[in-house]
């Protein structure tokens, strides 16, 4: 009867040591979180809008006939996240490859009428929103990040856009 108790007690020891270890969580890479730095109001060729470009990013534009874009990117070759502003006739709603989840959303922006879409993908969070500018204008606003940090720096950066 002893090596029976001896044993329980033993073994209730042991279980209770073994559930008391902590989960430690798998060693996935850092986030990188690059604070933006200082604003500077930025034209957007002639479309008489302007945005807050932090120094941390560089603008690119790209025109075609009837439409024009901006690509804003990190100057940091470390950071993968981007931004876009499309000023043109036919925005690409699309969204990007291998989405998981997409939420779609009416609303208002710029004073206008608007519907933004988020986009979950198996890697990075992507969010677009269009704007009817006009009849034959629409403005196209997209951001993608793989941290939520970034991503609201970026939803902050193209929160500046207005006209001039």
């Amino acid at each position: 009867m002893k090596r029976i108790i001896s044993f329980i007690f033993l073994f209730t020891i042991t279980l209770l040591f073994s559930c008391s270890e902590e989960v430690k969580p798998k060693n996935e890479p850092a986030a990188i979180v690059i604070p933006f730095g200082d604003a500077k109001k930025t034209e957007l060729g002639i479309t008489g809008y302007t945005i807050d470009l932090p120094s941390t990013h560089k603008i690119a534009e790209r025109k075609d006939s009837n439409f024009v874009v901006y690509y804003i990117t990190s100057t940091n070759q470390n950071y993968k996240g981007e931004a876009g502003i499309y000023f043109g006739p036919t925005p690409d709603g699309r969204g990007p490859e291998n989405i998981v989840s997409k939420e779609e959303s009416p609303g208002m922006a710029l004073g206008k009428n608007s519907k933004t879409v988020k986009y979950t993908t198996t890697a990075y969070t992507w969010i677009e929103t269009v704007i009817e500018e006009s009849d034959s204008t629409k403005i196209q606003t997209w951001y993608y990040a793989y941290n939520e940090v970034e991503l609201n720096n970026l939803r902050d950066m193209i929160n500046t856009l207005i006209k001039k």
